[in-house]
């Protein structure tokens, strides 16, 4: 009996060790699960923080881009205020410019117009001083036709053409004596005809007694294009020297006549004037003996005056 009770604690005890075995396993397994799921617990813990500290980050910076959108808002309508007052003086300046344009097409048009008028009355002014120097060189053709002494005019270029070999011997500049009769003639006849022509002194004042009068008369002196054949008289080696030397001395013959020597244009200067050309300036081109006879001449070119000042106030007008 007692052997077999000490068979069965035995067994008993043979059974209770793999069972204490295996709690301890189980407990240890608990153990395990329980501290695997505290490192769980932490790491999420640890987890939530970041995220929790990610959050606030982002919570701060949607508060700093708040205040940036508030600040640009403020900004934008500050430069909407501005684009407003700059639309409203670019209406304004438009407005000024377009005026001003107006404005400017209409001085211009004055301006034009001024320009136009001037126009006018200086080509009528030179019409009328033309028609006057034909007039007055048609008047001298005609009185020295009817006292003998035929001339040959220019009205174009207010011409009054004296032949050399009527007043020169060939190669000479001393006026021959039936020279010097041609030149005594035409003098009469210009001292009774250019009063009409010329300024005259009334109270201390010139006037002119026409539209127009003249500011100028040259003695021109002209030869053909042969060169001189050795020395001439007084020295002379040049065509230019024979012009200028016939010149000098068709001039010295009017202007020793007081009457003729005084006539003036409106500055109050001398009509009388003297140059000569040489062969620089023919009227025939050829070679023959007609046409080298044609450019030996002495010819007077009668001058108008320029535009009168009657236009003085006009061209200031345009000039402001």
């Amino acid at each position: 009996m007692s052997e077999s009770r000490l068979a069965r604690e035995s067994r008993d005890d043979n059974y209770f060790i793999p069972m204490t075995d295996l709690l301890i396993g189980v407990l240890f397994i608990f153990i395990i699960i329980i501290m695997a799921i505290m490192l769980n617990i932490d790491e999420l813990e640890n987890s939530n923080k970041d995220e929790m500290e990610k959050n606030a980050g982002l919570t701060r910076r949607l508060e700093r881009m708040s205040v940036i959108n508030d600040e640009l808002k403020q900004k934008i309508h500050e430069l909407y205020a501005i684009l407003t007052t700059k639309e409203a003086r670019l209406i304004v300046l438009t407005e000024e410019n377009e005026t001003l344009r107006k404005v400017g097409l209409e001085e211009k048009e004055k301006y034009l117009q001024n320009i136009l008028n001037l126009q006018n009355k200086i080509n009528k002014f030179l019409a009328i001083s033309n028609n006057i120097k034909k007039e007055l060189l048609q008047k001298v053709q005609a009185r020295m036709k009817q006292l003998g002494y035929p001339t040959t005019i220019d009205t174009e270029n207010g011409i009054l053409r004296l032949p050399d070999n009527v007043l020169f011997q060939s190669g000479e500049y001393v006026v021959t004596e039936s020279g010097q009769k041609v030149l005594d003639v035409l003098t009469n006849v210009l001292e009774d005809v250019l009063p009409a022509y010329v300024w005259q002194r009334k109270g201390g004042a010139l006037q002119c007694p026409r539209e127009a009068c003249l500011e100028a008369i040259y003695v021109e002196g002209h030869t053909d294009k042969k060169p001189v054949q050795g020395n001439l008289r007084g020295g002379i080696r040049s065509n230019l020297e024979l012009s200028s030397a016939r010149a000098i001395v068709t001039y010295q013959s009017f202007a020793k006549h007081e009457r003729l020597n005084s006539f003036v244009n409106g500055r109050g200067e001398k009509l009388l004037g003297v140059c000569g050309y040489g062969e620089s300036r023919p009227v025939k081109q050829g070679d023959s003996q007609e046409d080298l006879s044609a450019n030996r001449r002495i010819d007077m070119r009668f001058l108008m005056e320029a535009p009168r000042l009657a236009t003085e106030s006009l061209v200031k007008d345009i000039l402001k």
